[in-house]
């Protein structure tokens, strides 16, 4: 963390960290995946409505608070999907990874449908995102507030930025207390 300085203020004025999180950075060149058995990967924009479908279930199942943000990456068309045969209504998504969708050359979010990791699926939609990327002309991406940091690591990330959750309980009128 380099603001050591604005965080000795917060403290002294009565903040309290209360958690931690860091941003790694990740050239868009050096990995690659393909995916599992059983398993397709493809790009999916708004003009794909089954597949999109089919990844707004998986992410109101399993991450309901990302759904605006896969919402944007669908109609951007920069979210890579992973998906095995449905049960006969269209494809099932298991994975995906999404990228520029809150800031232009970030990955995230990526997740993988519960049951389904440990195969690669991730590894092949991050994979695609980083192709994506890489087409549109970036050289490398920033993963944010990430909670992995050794999946990505492993991968070829290094770290970026740190960010210290900072909080402070305030008294209101009428001595309530209230967290700011």
């Amino acid at each position: 963390m380099s603001n050591v300085g604005a965080q000795a203020l917060a403290q002294q004025c009565g903040y309290r960290a209360v958690g931690a999180e860091i941003t790694m950075r990740m050239p868009t060149d050096r990995f690659r995946a393909a995916p599992p058995p059983g398993v397709t990967v493809r790009s999916t924009s708004s003009a794909d409505r089954r597949h999109g479908a089919a990844l707004r279930e998986l992410v109101s199942d399993e991450w309901p608070h990302w759904l605006p943000v896969l919402d944007r990456a669908i109609a951007l068309g920069t979210v890579t999907g992973a998906f095995v045969p449905g049960d006969g209504a269209g494809p099932r998504a298991v994975g995906f990874a999404a990228h520029s969708a809150v800031r232009e050359g970030w990955l995230g979010p990526v997740g993988t449908r519960s049951g389904d990791g440990g195969r690669g699926v991730a590894a092949a939609t991050i994979s695609g995102a980083l192709a994506d990327l890489r087409a549109r002309g970036a050289r490398r991406t920033e993963i944010a507030w990430m909670g992995i940091p050794g999946y990505f690591a492993d991968r070829g990330a290094e770290f970026a930025h740190g960010y210290l959750h900072l909080r402070k309980d305030l008294v209101g009128a009428g001595g309530q207390r209230s967290r700011g």
